[in-house]
């Protein structure tokens, strides 16, 4: 199974973050899911400086052809019944005000759709047109992937981390989708720690971190009902 990470963090660590919290999402959701047959597949220099200059819900025209180009690679590497696309980009809102800004309608519109419109010229069938698009999986948190990086409370605290808000997160895992500008709430922390806190990020957490209800709990739900990586990994399983 190919995977191809699209995110929108500047970070040198910031793909291989998304990676390792999309898989720990798929083995929390889905059971025996085989997560070691997802090959993540290298991002070209011009897909990165798209998506981190947030160029993809852009309406300034001279940014029109960079959408284009987004989005013609992600309709052919979606071609493929075996590869999927794992598009991030932080919600900049915390869970409560959700449907107040429409950076998700701004995916629908400007890539979703775009790829969409695209197949449809290729003369594709509307259910290979279904199919493909359902390989498409957006994960959104709220306010940022910050919000579930430090739901590995333990593993803050031996990276260093001694704010006191971490006795409340651990009693209260919806709390962290409710701050503004996550980051922030961890200052002893660097950011380099976020590869860290994904490579240790366990099912246990990741469950516990779900059942808060919030943007976890919705991106676990969408990946739990996604027939296409269900079948792409019972696929792989049988190997």
């Amino acid at each position: 199974m190919r995977l191809l990470v699209l995110t929108e963090d500047s970070a040198k660590s910031a793909s291989r973050v998304v990676e390792l919290l999309f898989k720990r999402l798929v083995t929390a959701t889905i059971p025996g899911a085989n997560i070691s047959q997802l090959d993540p597949r290298p991002i070209s220099p011009e897909l990165t400086r798209i998506m981190r200059a947030n160029n993809w819900r852009s309406a300034q025209k001279e940014h029109r052809q960079d959408i284009v180009r987004l989005c013609n690679a992600i309709k052919v590497f979606i071609a493929d019944p075996s590869s999927f696309v794992v598009f991030h980009h932080d919600a900049d809102l915390p869970w409560r005000n959700r449907h107040n800004r429409g950076l998700r309608e701004q995916f629908q519109k400007c890539v979703f759709n775009t790829v969409k419109m695209m197949m449809e010229q290729d003369r594709r069938t509307p259910a290979f047109v279904q199919e493909a698009l359902s390989r498409v999986i957006h994960l959104v948190p709220h306010y940022s992937i910050e919000a579930w990086l430090y739901q590995n409370i333990d593993e803050a605290r031996k990276l260093g981390a001694t704010e006191p808000q971490l006795n409340d997160w651990q009693q209260d895992r919806g709390l962290l989708d409710e701050l503004e500008k996550t980051p922030e709430q961890l200052p002893s922390l660097k950011r380099s720690a976020n590869e860290r806190l994904a490579e240790t990020f366990n099912n246990a957490t990741m469950r516990v971190a779900i059942r808060a209800g919030k943007s976890l709990f919705y991106e676990a739900w969408k990946i739990s009902s996604n027939s296409q990586l269900k079948a792409a990994l019972a696929k792989t399983a049988a190997r």
